[in-house]
């Protein structure tokens, strides 16, 4: 049974939240950008020009960098055309693919155990990564998570049937939508959801009047305990003493309720 943009945006969003999701792209994605239809370096592009840090994992021996500490880890499953001699692109190489491949597997399985994915430009017609799910879900049977992919409806029986077997066989809840267009407007709608519990603050001040600085110390203090307590992310500089009570007061409230710190206080330095 499909779901509505509604559900996957706001269960989706709660996922990010909590830092446990995963994005897979497939071969469709590089065709909608004119690229052809095997893995190429699109995403690693996308990422380095904004600046986010990545570690590229092409083969089972880049295994050993994966580390989820200030960087994104990109995973291709069939390789990149950096090395040709290993990518995965012909009948064989995929036909080979489970038995040349198993500890590639058993990392994605475990990211299928443990985090929420999103597949987008991926059909579900090979079996590798069916195969994969379908191991998940016969070991923790319904404990097993739900996935979540974006599909064009294409409003036949025979198509029904199919989507209904994704969520049945694999888990994978099926939004379905009626144009290409539609699916960056669901992403930017998600987006903007996921940055709701995004809080910035902006404040410096050298010295107070007794009477104000207490309120700014009983401000600070409330304003953290119902923004954290509702799981929202606090950003925040180094300002002089507005910064230091912010983040004292967030701190205190983490570690006394047994919360991530790195995660839901970020702070910066600015330039003077």
């Amino acid at each position: 049974m499909s779901i509505s943009k509604e559900q996957f945006i706001k269960y989706y969003a709660e996922q990010v939240e909590r830092d446990e999701v995963s994005l897979f792209l497939g071969a469709g994605v590089s065709s909608s950008v004119g690229y052809p239809s095997w893995f190429d370096t699109i995403v690693e592009k996308n990422l380095n020009d904004r600046n986010i840090l990545i570690n590229s994992i092409r083969n089972e021996k880049d295994l050993s960098n994966v580390s989820s500490v200030g960087r994104v880890n990109v995973y291709k499953l069939n390789g990149d055309i950096s090395n040709l001699d290993s990518i995965v692109i012909t009948k064989n190489d995929m036909d080979s693919y489970m038995s040349k491949h198993e500890l590639f597997l058993d990392f994605l399985k475990r990211e299928l155990v443990t985090n929420t994915f999103l597949f987008l430009g991926y059909s579900f017609q090979d079996s590798i990564i069916t195969s994969c799910l379908s191991d998940v879900n016969q070991c923790l049977g319904e404990s097993a998570n739900y996935h979540f992919t974006i599909m064009l409806n294409k409003k036949n029986a025979e198509f029904g049937f199919f989507v209904q077997d994704l969520e049945d066989r694999y888990h994978i809840k099926v939004l379905l939508i009626n144009d290409y267009d539609e699916l960056p407007q669901i992403l930017i709608a998600l987006n903007k959801e996921i940055k709701k519990k995004n809080i910035f603050f902006s404040g410096v001040f050298e010295r107070l009047p007794e009477a104000e600085d207490r309120m700014a110390v009983t401000l600070c203090k409330e304003i953290t305990a119902k923004l954290l307590a509702n799981r929202y992310h606090i950003y925040t500089g180094y300002g002089r003493n507005f910064g230091n009570y912010l983040a004292g007061y967030s701190v205190q409230y983490l570690l006394t309720n047994n919360m991530d710190i790195e995660r839901y206080l970020i702070m910066r330095s600015f330039l003077q």
